[in-house]
């Protein structure tokens, strides 16, 4: 089981690497949702691409610099190549994030799904291949499309909960403190929500900082992991830890759908679902407090702050239903559209006051002309493809 400290700390800071040969680029995606067909459209656009490697501009190690962007040109034709097939992911760190499917788009390249995972029917997804452009300063940028059914988005989640309901760890440990809880008298009290949520804050700053336990990757150090789960789980009710267990067996805990919301459904007290919003609600100020302070430097974890914002303030905000459990709905579209939306004004701006790697992306635009089988279009506006697609009748 992933430890709970590292979950949040890495959806904190995601970083993207700055090193030589890591592909770079400005990127926005856009999500729509079509009630009529239940289908999910989206468009990714990137713009600008280069190579980080500060040698194409004549730096100390020419060789070293040529050889960086070289391999990036390696990764975009990759991408290019494999357009036919290509699902766009979303957090781009080194070139475009993005999954392949096969030849017959029954499945995933990387996919090694267990015998007992739900199908994904992958074949429904439409792909909407985009084309290369370039603008007026000969810095080159790509677009691409893709539309799935509300169906396979559901199969997909489906996949998700089974995956959830495999996890032997999580059984496991509510096994455990239920047992502790039986064989103990007199009965052991649950531990405080509010204690847990000062723990889990310390470690989580303590991560973000670089700090470690001077024991940590010796043989007989504590598992984080182990330990932030055996205090998650004390925190809870006798009742939730039954239900929850009920419900994971039968693959009802994780992420579903109701049209374009992500809901989740959990099987709580009245005390533990306000126990867990007061988490939400802590982590909410927590991560508005470090954009406020602007302590994210790096693009990286900038984007990856901004990730979790928009998504902690929808959980910190759900409401207990009457038997107190807790159902929470993620407008994802309207969150991924506001993050890109942002996005794109940052880095657009960020671009444009930096003529070192307006350089490179001219650089890196001039050296892919020596794709002669490869077009790049001249009559393509980045902002107007945009505009199109956000307004365009996805009933057409």
């Amino acid at each position: 089981m992933k430890s709970i400290v590292r979950f949040f700390t890495l959806a904190l800071l995601l970083t993207a690497l700055g090193i030589a040969g890591c592909l770079n680029q400005e990127s926005a995606k856009y999500l729509r949702y079509n009630a009529k067909a239940d289908s999910f459209h989206l468009l990714a656009v990137y713009e600008h691409f280069r190579s980080s490697s500060g040698a194409i501009l004549g730096g100390n190690d020419a060789a070293a610099d040529k050889q960086a962007l070289e391999q990036d040109l390696v990764k975009l034709r990759k991408m290019w190549d494999a357009r036919q097939n290509m699902i766009t992911g979303y957090l781009d760190l080194d070139g475009p994030a993005y999954a392949q499917l096969t030849p017959d788009r029954k499945s995933l390249v990387s996919d090694t799904p267990q015998p007992t995972d739900p199908p994904i029917a992958w074949d429904q997804i439409t792909i909407k291949p985009g084309q290369f452009f370039k603008d007026a300063s000969g810095a080159v940028g790509y677009w691409h499309e893709i539309a799935i059914p509300g169906a396979v988005v559901d199969q997909m989640l489906a996949r998700i909960r089974a995956n959830i309901a495999a996890e032997k760890d999580v059984a496991a440990a509510i096994d455990a403190e239920l047992q502790r809880r039986e064989a103990s008298n007199p009965p052991i009290a649950p531990a405080d929500w509010v204690a847990f949520g000062k723990w889990l804050g310390d470690e989580v700053e303590k991560e973000r900082k670089g700090d470690k336990p001077a024991a940590e990757g010796a043989a007989d150090a504590p598992d984080r992991g182990k330990e932030g789960m055996r205090r998650l789980i004390a925190c809870f009710d006798s009742k939730s830890l039954f239900d929850t267990r009920a419900a994971v067996a039968a693959a009802k805990i994780g992420p579903a759908r109701s049209a374009a919301l992500l809901t989740f459904h959990l099987p709580l007290t009245a005390r533990d679902s306000n126990g867990i919003l007061a988490i939400f609600q802590q982590f909410d100020r927590y991560v508005t407090a470090l954009l406020d302070k602007k302590e994210a430097h790096d693009k990286g974890a900038a984007q990856g702050l901004v990730m979790v914002r928009d998504p902690l303030k929808q959980f910190a905000t759900a409401k207990t239903a009457a038997d107190g459990s807790l159902d929470i709905g993620i407008d994802v579209p309207g969150i991924l559209n506001r993050m890109s939306a942002e996005s794109r004004e940052r880095e657009s701006k960020a671009y444009a006051q930096s003529p070192e790697n307006q350089a490179r992306a001219k650089a890196f635009g001039t050296a892919m002309e020596q794709w002669k089988d490869v077009k790049v279009q001249t009559n393509i506006d980045a902002e107007k493809l945009i505009g199109e697609f956000t307004t365009r009748d996805l009933g057409k």
